[in-house]
C-alpha cells in the first residue's frame, strides 16, 4: 500500500503478519515483467483484503486512498484478485 501510508499500514497489520509468520507486507518489486506484477499484486490484495478494508476505514486520507477503499469493497474486484491468486498458485509458481 503506497501513497505515503506504507509504514502506517505495516504497523496496523503487524499482529496479522506475526500470525502468518511474515516479517513484512507481502509485496514484490519487479522490473520489466508486467505479468508477474499483476499476479503477485493481485495475490497480495486477496490475502490482505480484510486488513486493507479495516485500515482504510480509519485512514483514507486522500483521494487515491479513498479510491482504493472503494475498490477493496467491490466484490467483483476481489474475486478477480482471488482468480489471479489461484492462477499464481496453480500455474505460474514452480512446485
Amino acid at each position: 500500500m503506497k501513497s505515503g501510508v506504507h509504514r502506517s499500514f505495516s504497523s496496523y497489520i503487524s499482529e496479522f503478519l506475526k500470525q502468518y509468520k511474515l516479517r513484512s507486507v507481502p509485496s514484490e518489486r519487479f522490473r520489466g515483467n508486467r505479468f508477474n506484477i499483476l499476479i503477485i499484486s493481485a495475490s497480495s490484495v486477496h490475502f490482505l483484503s480484510e486488513e486493507m478494508k479495516g485500515f482504510l476505514e480509519i485512514s483514507a486520507e486522500n483521494r487515491l486512498l479513498q479510491a482504493v477503499k472503494a475498490e477493496v469493497k467491490t466484490e467483483e474486484y476481489l474475486e478477480g484478485c482471488k482468480a489471479l491468486s489461484l492462477i499464481s498458485e496453480l500455474i505460474t509458481v514452480p512446485n
